[in-house]
């Protein structure tokens, strides 16, 4: 389509236009289409002969409006100053600290408004070792250290001792341990012997089939079964515990152990013997003694 002398505009764009410019200058009355041209050039010719202003602003740290100077229709440019920032660099303390800015630039007109950067040091921690004591014990950092990173605290050595009652009060401290140069702190447990000559409760048996016996002071060999059997002694007092058994050169060696509690043991005979017709005999024997007013000791065969 060619362009020709006139162009058509929707009603309600021309309006606005119009409703545009009275805004501007103010005025109410009706624009012909034929003098709008002149109203939008009366309004520029206005906006240039506005006496506008050039402002500068020092930076702070409150919100700030600015209006023009009187005299003055507006801004034509505002200059905002340079904000100085000074970097900081904090050591750590074990104290809460608060760093202000001074206020005072030293490169520049405008006073420093707070820091670029904040660099707080690493802080040097130590780790230590202690050994426990008996006292209390204050841990602190080495000269040339900040804090503790770790503490290790050594285990506590404690002894365990077995002691034999008397008639006199008995005392006991602990000992050294062996071969350290280093006291133990204390007992683990101690363990005092029965009086000797107390009742005591004795209970025995066997495992396995082989034939054993023991005896007591002033009784006959009794056979041990595996049945258990309740015996009653004094502390202190002993039984021997005997086996006897035959084997023929192809029959496996026999074997006897005995296990207590309440009661201490040791072999006193242990011996194998073989006879003219080449059939080997061995002999057990062990002395269990008493030490509890409750025993139990066990014979295992095989």
């Amino acid at each position: 389509m060619a362009l020709t002398d006139y162009v058509i505009m929707p009603g309600e764009d021309y309006k606005a236009a119009c409703d545009a410019v009275r805004e501007k200058t103010g005025k109410e009355e009706d624009i012909k289409s034929g003098d709008l041209a002149a109203e939008i050039r009366e309004i520029a010719e206005t906006i240039v002969d506005a006496n506008l202003q050039v402002k500068e602003v020092t930076p702070s740290t409150q919100r700030q409006t600015l209006v023009p100077d009187e005299g003055y229709d507006g801004f034509s440019r505002v200059e905002v100053g340079k904000v100085y920032l000074t970097p900081l660099t904090v050591t750590p303390n074990v104290e809460t600290m608060t760093y202000m800015s001074d206020g005072v630039s030293t490169s520049g007109p405008s006073p420093l408004c707070g820091y670029s950067e904040v660099t707080v040091e690493g802080m040097k921690l130590q780790e230590k070792t202690i050994s426990p004591s008996t006292e209390s014990q204050d841990v602190v950092p080495d000269e040339g250290y900040d804090g503790l990173k770790k503490v290790t605290v050594d285990g506590v050595l404690l002894e365990s001792i077995i002691i034999t009652p008397t008639v006199s009060e008995q005392t006991l401290y602990p000992t050294e341990y062996p071969g350290s140069g280093i006291r133990y702190m204390g007992f683990s447990k101690v363990t005092v012997k029965s009086v000797p000559g107390q009742p005591a409760k004795v209970k025995i048996k066997k495992t396995g089939s082989r034939t054993v016996s023991f005896t007591t002071a002033g009784s006959s060999k009794v056979a041990i079964t595996t049945t258990e059997k309740e015996l009653t002694m004094n502390t202190g007092e002993s039984l021997v515990i005997m086996a006897t058994v035959s084997a023929t050169s192809t029959q496996s060696t026999p074997s006897f152990s005995v296990s207590c509690t309440g009661a201490s043991s040791k072999v006193c005979v242990n011996s194998v013997t073989t006879n003219a017709s080449n059939v080997r005999i061995y002999t057990y024997c062990w002395f269990v003694t008493i030490t509890d007013d409750e025993a139990s000791i066990t014979v295992n065969t095989n």
